[in-house]
């Protein structure tokens, strides 16, 4: 979810959001006159949280925003660019790396005013931050096991890549500390959205603004002609954002993140949805005819039962309820 740290007020989230747009414009990010940024108090989490609304009506396929690739926050445009380069770092160890780098420099980074839009302590809401008393209400679901394998899996990355960056001077080895990487981890899993084969996968402001909805989704994000399949013509060094049905003034506007169940949207996300029909039920089972899975090195059968009651069989090692 988009939000700020429960301890800004509204005129602090204001003045970061005012700082934001003056930033986007600067660097090239055209926001068409259909749209703005609204902070909205969440009863709930006690914390203002973003959105964007639409400030008149939306007409299908209106576009709403042009952003340069080159502003998106990636492994290719960070300010550590090179030496990820030269360690061998790619993919979505070097996109962490990248983002706890901008962190790391605070005002200093070309990223700042957009960084302080975001969660000042990272997605507190994912599973990745719960205490192990708010972990036991995850037992007997894909995901508890899930979030055990990452807390070691972010351990041995960090370790990993930071011994391969600290010889370099560029790197703020004395900053990049667990806890700010895993900050950065919580960003990049929530937000972080694929570009092209060169850029990768990158934080594209503007574009984590939009909240999720499995089945009203308002806008889509274009990043390329050939990936999206679109039949306009798009300028390969921009990503686009377009309006995908008419829309009503003053309307809240909704991405999707793809059909997922709820432990999905929860793992990466932070978040389930009440009318969400994308649910399984995951059984193992000893009979039938076993399946070697070559991960694991176990021998299982797993029938992924949906709610509309089709029957999918997939290989796991464990019992897994997904709901």
């Amino acid at each position: 979810m988009i939000g700020e740290d429960s301890s800004a007020s509204y005129l602090e989230v204001i003045e970061r959001l005012s700082k934001f747009l003056s930033w986007s414009v600067s660097n090239g990010i055209q926001v068409l006159d259909a749209v703005r940024v609204d902070a909205r108090w969440d009863g709930v989490n006690k914390k203002y949280t973003l959105c964007i609304v639409s400030t008149r009506h939306l007409h299908c396929f209106e576009k709403l925003l042009s952003i340069p690739k080159t502003v998106c926050l990636g492994a290719k445009t960070c300010s550590i660019s090179k030496e990820l380069v030269a360690v061998g770092l790619g993919g979505g160890l070097a996109l962490n790396f990248a983002i706890a780098q901008e962190l790391a420099l605070g005002p200093d980074s070309c990223w700042f005013d957009y960084l302080c839009i975001l969660p000042s302590k990272g997605e507190q809401s994912l599973p990745m931050f719960w205490s192990k008393q708010e972990r036991k209400k995850l037992k007997g679901t894909s995901l508890y096991s899930h979030i055990i394998m990452d807390d070691q899996s972010f351990a041995d990355d960090y370790e990993f890549g930071f011994k391969l960056l600290q010889k370099y001077i560029n790197f703020k080895s004395d900053r990049v500390n667990f806890e700010l990487y895993k900050k950065a981890v919580s960003i990049a899993a929530s937000r972080a959205f694929y570009i092209d084969e060169y850029f990768g996968e990158c934080l594209i402001p503007w574009a984590d603004l939009f909240n999720h909805s499995t089945h009203n989704m308002h806008v889509k994000v274009y990043c390329s002609k050939s990936s999206s399949r679109n039949t306009f013509d798009m300028d390969e060094n921009e990503v686009l954002i377009r309006s995908v049905q008419s829309v009503r003034k003053y309307q809240e506007l909704f991405n999707t993140f793809g059909l997922q169940s709820n432990s999905s949207l929860l793992h990466k996300y932070g978040f389930c949805e009440l009318s969400n029909k994308n649910g399984f039920v995951s059984i193992y089972s000893p009979f039938g005819k076993l399946r070697r899975d070559k991960t694991s090195r176990a021998w299982s059968e797993v029938y992924e039962i949906y709610s509309d009651g089709t029957l999918h069989t997939a290989t796991r090692k464990n019992l897994f309820l997904n709901v």
